[in-house]
């Protein structure tokens, strides 16, 4: 049997009763059928409902501080056993 793609379009969503009270408003939980409109490309990359689905995370002030911060350390700490494996000093 072919698959019936416009009525999986318009049943992706679950019932509205079944939207958790803590949701944010305007977001729906998926239904068993809105499932199949997952899809991946031949690069791993997902879709659905023939959208991309990304996820953005950007570090906030305080994590690029640390992160630089590690990086810094890191490299000031290649350093000195370079320079104590070369001789430079002890």
């Amino acid at each position: 049997m072919p698959v019936n793609w416009e009525e999986i379009q318009r049943n992706k969503y679950a019932s509205d009763e079944a939207t958790p009270s803590n949701w944010p408003e305007g977001l729906k939980p998926i239904s068993v059928d809105g499932l199949a409109l997952f899809g991946i490309d031949r690069l791993g990359n997902l879709y659905w409902d023939g959208q991309r689905v990304e996820a953005v995370h950007r570090l906030n002030w305080l994590e690029r501080t640390f992160a630089f911060a590690a990086a810094v350390a890191a490299i000031v700490i290649a350093l000195v056993e370079v320079g104590r494996s070369a001789g430079w000093w002890m």
